[in-house]
């Protein structure tokens, strides 16, 4: 138990219309193995049985803020400014938490004080709660981590867990005016402060359907806010960006929900690579990363640009597969350098079927060790 009253953690849950799986979630959180925590629900004006459901819960570790419907980053932000505990956990109104998950991450923030954000797999689940085969994650080291947030998000973000304490020593919450990329820039802005660890087993289940938050998102005030935090990522470390480029890089990086594979990229054409070098000194620079810590990730991020940048220039995606090879000759050995060459290769109509087919492989395909 923390000293002297001192809550070890805040629960942070945003709910909205989730009358049919809110018992779910906090039976979920009630049977933790660690139980010294609070729950910090804030009820984002829903008009279902959500609020009926939180006025019967008698815990007195649940505080309920209600607020008229602002969408879920003011949610975020007012649970933020709530909170009280020593570390801050995201749990979502629909998922499931597995019932160690809380002693395995404060755990790992208590052993650890130059880490401010612990992150792990979740496996998916149908509205039912059957089991899905997709398993949400990237579990890499802090630097790859800190590098990919560049220009994506490979954190899931209702498995995190972060110190409350360093938000407030640089005044850092939600911003409200980034639709669905809230949380895309929060951890970069975070990222200077200490280290990410991700764990790399299941301690969340995550819940797949039409109504949930993150299933709402108009695909382009979705694309527009990515592209703004992209371009503030570069900014901070000094890469010049032409705003064309900059959208089409959130694009043919999968942060959007733009199909990458029909997008075309006039103005990252024939400058990427050089573009990912520049990016690669830098963030070396900044962050005190040795350059071969990064050379998988830089080799595989490449080869999976080549594969969208094939309906642009298919010469050009054939220098970025080269580039992969240049970055960590040890791409020549993986399946995803030889699938891409092979679609290049192909004539228009295959070369297009091939790279839909594989587009939810790519990111496990293409891991370079």
């Amino acid at each position: 138990m923390a000293a002297d009253g001192e809550v070890s953690i805040t629960i942070l849950m945003p709910v909205y219309n989730v009358e049919r799986y809110l018992p779910g979630a906090l039976d979920s959180l009630f049977r933790q193995t660690w139980q010294d925590f609070e729950l910090v629900v804030v009820n984002d004006g829903s008009t279902d049985g959500t609020r009926a459901i939180l006025a019967e819960v008698r815990d007195p570790r649940v505080r309920v803020f209600d607020q008229p419907h602002s969408g879920l980053a003011a949610a975020l932000r007012c649970g933020v400014e709530q909170a009280r505990g020593r570390y801050l956990a995201r749990m979502d109104g629909d998922d499931e938490a597995l019932p160690h998950r809380l002693a395995v991450q404060k755990a790992r923030l208590d052993r650890a004080p130059g880490v401010v954000l612990v992150h792990s797999l979740a496996e998916t689940m149908d509205p039912d709660g059957r089991r899905l085969p997709r398993v949400l994650g990237d579990p890499r080291p802090s630097a790859v981590t800190k590098w990919l947030l560049l220009w994506q998000n490979p954190i899931v973000h209702p498995t995190v867990m972060l110190r409350l304490a360093t938000l407030r020593a640089h005044d850092l919450n939600f911003r409200l005016e980034l639709f669905r990329a809230d949380e895309f820039d929060l951890w970069n802005r975070l990222a200077p402060h200490g280290d990410f660890e991700a764990i790399p087993e299941v301690l969340h289940r995550y819940r797949v359907h039409p109504g949930s938050m993150t299933g709402r998102n108009p695909a382009d005030l979705h694309r527009v806010a990515f592209t703004r935090v992209i371009a503030e990522n570069f900014a901070r470390l000094g890469v010049p960006l032409a705003p064309a480029a900059t959208e089409e890089l959130a694009v043919i990086s999968g942060a959007t929900q733009t199909d990458p594979l029909a997008h075309r990229y006039p103005h990252l054409r024939a400058s990427l690579h050089t573009l990912e070098a520049a990016l690669a000194a830098r963030f070396c620079a900044v962050f005190g990363t040795d350059p071969a810590e990064l050379a998988p990730a830089r080799a595989e991020q490449l080869m999976r640009w080549a594969r969208y940048m094939a309906g642009t220039s298919r010469a050009y995606a054939a220098r970025l597969l080269a580039e992969a090879v240049v970055r960590r000759p040890a791409a020549l050995r993986t399946p995803f350098f030889w699938l891409v060459a092979a679609v290049l290769a192909l004539p228009g109509l295959l070369r297009g079927r091939l790279a839909r087919r594989d587009a939810r492989r790519a990111p496990l395909s293409a891991r370079v060790s």
